[in-house]
């Protein structure tokens, strides 16, 4: 049974959840400004809790990091300036009880409303698409018989790092700054203010001025009565907090605005305030507002699971968004192009290019680009292999591989086609004593890092990868006339695939590394670690595996790591240091990549169960990562019902439990996932393709899908419960044969497919 029900509901056609009970820990909406990709640009990302806190950081087209707040350093008092009583809208931190407490996450906004000490407050919260700052807009309503005089505090902590913390009264607030004076710095600057100058009272840089002894926001000073007293202060002593004041007749309503963010100077948070004006913001937010329903427009599920259905058709697409505006992988930006594409093809096209531009010329990718890392992993380029097709069959222009963009330590410009073939190339080049491809400094487990002096190691998982690229390309380059090349591809996908089979096969499922000295993890012959599961998934969909030694590895997969909660990474966890293994051995078992359901690599492995056309597997799968899965509800997980997770603990003592949402490639996996494969509606170079992969326990599904400047309304019937392969397929009334839609470029079409 869910239970989502116990602390709220999706209303407004899934377009926003309402929280009407407190979960057990701080659910997070994320809310960020535009992708930046001119030098003035800043990306700013931030998390927003029921509480109104949250941590906000944004950083330049290089990638520089700045944690503006840090978590719970943030909070809004609203106090009676004549009994001196106070309360937060959300309820914390000051204890003082509130009524009517209801939590509105939105894809554009979140919004706090409750009643307290005879007022009414509405809190809303959001990052406008430009502009580096988060805005809150209060609303109070007088619901007492008599005036009121009310101070609003707006308060944080900046967590700039030994930084100036300074009233300005130009601006109605504090502007503070890193203090070196060997090495100024404009990026790390920030500001709160309120904008109705007349509501100004004062405002402090000082701890000392805000808080009580105790230094909590949960011990205000101004529970004393006193008011904010204009002090300046350096190092740790700094806080940030505004006073407005406002007066209300029985009855009245009246708003405040306070802008927390970003300025180089304090007569630019001056310029930028007087161009936010009360109008402005709400200008801002309808636009935001805009975006995200066009997003939300591109496609629309509907499963007959209405909480699901509002995840993937509401808030998945800003999951996608916000993890390219936070992340600085380069595997991390590739992979998130691969479903961003399918809501935002502009964008992703962008990101995509911005990737390929920070691609060294012998054909690999550093780790990070933004900023730039040294590390070596093996597998950050393998991602193009991918991407670059998948992103020409969403929009059908090949003219993309003609673009020119540089490389990274090269001015020479090349051809999108080119970085595609010189990253293959290397790839298939990069090699050891198996002929697997070299593990390097690790591949996309980061905790497969070893220490040195263990000697050479060959990642088996991303062996698998270049032989799924190989058949991309492949066909790819058969699309484009390049038959010569298209032949080469199947024919060293053929010898790697012979390769894998015959150094990395265990018996029952695929080893995960050799080591040049014949030791191999994922084998049953180790002590701990003895299968993993990205080299089981990847055998699958690299078509690696022959057809039996394909089903025995899922099974082996489902057998071994398989739980209520998710997929283990590895069974059994390490526990204890390995020195070949590296940093998953380091943390505690069943936590992270040592043994938890970490949910990116279960979405290879949902994918893999479709390929296979196991639709129970691929269906049981998705529901165990998604929000409120019956056997590991919200109760235990403390997951939000609006965003996927990074991971679920597999360990005794946080067993379920998730660690954080957003921040996570799970989100963009899982999306392709239902759409594309579990529902079956594919991109293709021809146009969408129908590939259902559909539960017995949906017997009637639909997809309305955006696709190259026409929109597809698709209804599948499922109720034979055949979940696999057509049997008849109609678009607009008219019969079809295969499975292939045509390649239609306006107007809307109704598709029948029956299973």
């Amino acid at each position: 049974m869910e239970t989502v029900s116990q602390f709220g509901r999706f209303i407004e056609n899934g377009a926003c959840f309402e929280a009407h009970a407190a979960p057990h820990r701080r659910w997070m909406n994320v809310h960020h400004n535009d992708y930046g990709t001119r030098p003035e640009d800043l990306e700013f990302f931030a998390l927003t809790s029921q509480y109104g806190d949250g941590p906000i950081q944004f950083r330049d087209p290089a990638g520089t990091h700045v944690q503006l707040v840090g978590h719970e350093a943030a909070a809004l008092y609203v106090r009676d300036d004549e009994t001196n009583q106070a309360f937060c809208p959300g309820g914390a931190p000051l204890t003082t009880p509130v009524q009517d407490l209801r939590v509105r996450y939105r894809a554009e906004s979140t919004e706090i409303s409750s009643r307290a000490l005879g007022l009414a407050a509405t809190w809303r919260i959001f990052v406008p698409r430009r502009e580096p700052v988060q805005l809150w807009t209060l609303t109070l309503q007088n619901l007492s018989d008599r005036p009121r005089t009310l101070s609003v505090f707006a308060a944080t902590r900046f967590d700039l790092a030994g930084h100036v913390a300074d009233v300005h009264p130009e601006i109605g607030g504090v502007f503070a700054w890193h203090y070196d004076s060997k090495a100024p710095d404009l990026l790390r600057r920030g500001f709160l203010c309120v904008q109705q100058a007349e509501t100004f009272v004062a405002a402090t840089g000082h701890r000392e001025d805000l808080f009580t002894p105790a230094l909590s926001f949960a011990a205000p000073r101004l529970l004393e009565g006193h008011d904010l007293a204009n002090r300046k202060a350096q190092s740790f002593h700094t806080a940030a907090a505004v006073q407005a004041r406002l007066t209300l007749a029985p009855g009245a309503s009246a708003r405040v605005d306070f802008l927390l963010g970003h300025a180089p100077t304090p007569e630019a948070a001056a310029a930028l305030r007087a161009t936010l004006t009360p109008a402005a913001i709400d200008a801002c937010l309808a636009e935001v507002a805009a975006h995200q329903r066009r997003l939300a427009e591109a496609f629309t599920v509907d499963t007959g699971h209405p909480n699901l259905d509002a995840l993937i058709n509401h808030f998945a697409k800003k999951q996608v968004n916000a993890y390219l505006v936070n992340k600085s992988g380069y595997r991390d930006n590739v992979q998130v192009c691969y479903t961003l594409g399918m809501a935002d093809e502009a964008l992703a096209e962008t990101a995509l290019l911005r990737a390929i531009s920070a691609q060294y010329a012998a054909g690999w990718a550093p780790h990070c680009f933004r900023p730039l890392s040294s590390k070596q992993c093996c597998d950050g380029h393998v991602w193009l292999f991918a991407a670059i097709p998948w992103h020409i069959q969403q929009t059908g222009d090949f003219s993309f591989l003609q673009k020119k963009v540089r490389w990274l330590d090269d001015p020479e410009p090349a051809t999108v086609w080119e970085h595609l073939r010189r990253a293959l190339a290397w790839t298939i080049q990069d090699t050891r004593v198996h002929g697997l491809c070299d593990l390097r400094a690790g591949d996309w487990n980061d905790g497969l890092s070893p220490r040195g002096d263990t000697g050479g190691r060959e990642s088996v998982m991303v062996t698998q990868q270049l032989c799924h690229g190989l058949l991309e390309v492949a066909e790819l380059a058969e699309r484009i006339g390049e038959r010569a090349y298209a032949a080469e591809c199947r024919a060293h996908h053929a010898e790697f695939a012979r390769r894998i089979n015959e150094h990395a096969w265990d018996g029952e499922w695929y080893k995960r590394v050799l080591c040049d000295d014949g030791y191999a993890l994922g084998s049953h012959n180790a002590e701990e670690g003895k299968i993993f599961i990205n080299s089981q998934s990847w055998a699958v969909l690299g078509q690696v595996a022959p057809p039996e030694r394909a089903v025995q590895c899922m099974d082996s997969l489902e057998k071994l790591l398989g739980l209520d909660i998710g997929y283990r990474t590895v069974w059994p966890p390490f526990s204890k240091f390995n020195a070949r293994v590296g940093g998953s051995s380091t943390v505690f078992p069943g936590n992270i990549e040592n043994g938890s359901s970490y949910n990116h690599a279960v979405g290879f492995k949902a994918v893999a169960d479709c390929v296979l056309g196991r639709p129970e597997h691929a269906w049981d799968t998705f529901r165990k990562i998604a929000p409120d899965n019956p056997a590991n509800p919200i109760t235990r997980s403390k997951m939000e019902p609006f965003a996927f997770s990074n991971k679920f603990y597999a360990d005794d003592y946080h067993y379920g439990e998730t660690l954080y949402a957003w921040n996570t490639g799970t989100g963009a996996w899982f999306t392709m996932l239902l759409v594309e494969y579990i529902l079956g509606v594919r991109r293709g170079y021809d146009g969408l393709r129908l590939q259902p992969c559909l539960t017995k326990r949906i017997p009637h599904a639909r997809v309305v899908r955006r696709f190259r400047g026409a929109t597809f309304d698709i209804r599948l019937d499922n109720s034979a419960g055949r979940c696999t392969g057509l049997t008849r397929l109609k678009i607009n009334g008219q019969p079809v044969s295969g499975n292939q839609l045509p390649d239609l470029r306006t107007g809307t079409h109704v598709v029948e497919a029956v299973i």
